[in-house]
């Protein structure tokens, strides 16, 4: 998720909007705002707009809390300038990698062998991009395998043995 999209559900969360925010999306917003500090100081600044108006028993008007929300996004929109796109070739030096995975430098040359990357005047080079694409293909392979491992798991028909789930007729 988003800032933005966190941004608009936490406008319908207080109840402004309607309809009510779907409980999936509420827990993604949950998610996100507790790892966004930005968007945890929106969700705060919301809730005491909100313990403000209902204290003085006025209930906001949807049309005025979108153009509250409008003039929002517009000072957030001029308070940081945009990030340059960067570009897809963007190389990376062994230690920035190790950095940003949070390993040693020790830890990246060791496993060269299954990291893609290239050299460049004897110089170890990663490009950011096909090390995202990299760091996709292990998640997709760890979730694999961990579906895999729930499906060998013992199961109470299976009598204590390892078997596919359903595989064993279940005995009266």
């Amino acid at each position: 998720m988003n800032c933005e999209r966190c941004r608009e559900l936490l406008l319908e969360g207080m109840g402004w909007m309607e309809p009510p925010p779907d409980p999936a999306e509420a827990a993604e917003v949950e998610q996100h705002v507790a790892s966004c500090p930005a968007c945890a100081q929106e969700r705060e600044t919301w809730a005491r707009v909100s313990s403000s108006l209902r204290a003085e028993d006025e209930a906001p008007d949807a049309l005025i809390m979108e153009a509250l929300w409008a003039q929002v996004q517009r000072s957030a929109a001029s308070a940081a300038p945009p990030r340059p796109p960067q570009p897809s070739w963007e190389l990376l030096t062994l230690e920035e990698l190790a950095r940003s995975l949070r390993m040693t430098p020790e830890w990246v040359e060791a496993n060269l062998d299954d990291i893609p990357h290239l050299y460049l005047g004897g110089l170890v080079r990663f490009r950011r991009a096909r090390i995202a694409a990299w760091l996709e293909q292990k998640e997709a392979a760890q979730q694999r395998l961990r579906r895999r491992i729930e499906e060998l798991r013992p199961h109470e028909e299976a009598a204590g043995t390892w078997a596919l789930a359903g595989s064993l007729p279940l005995t009266a």
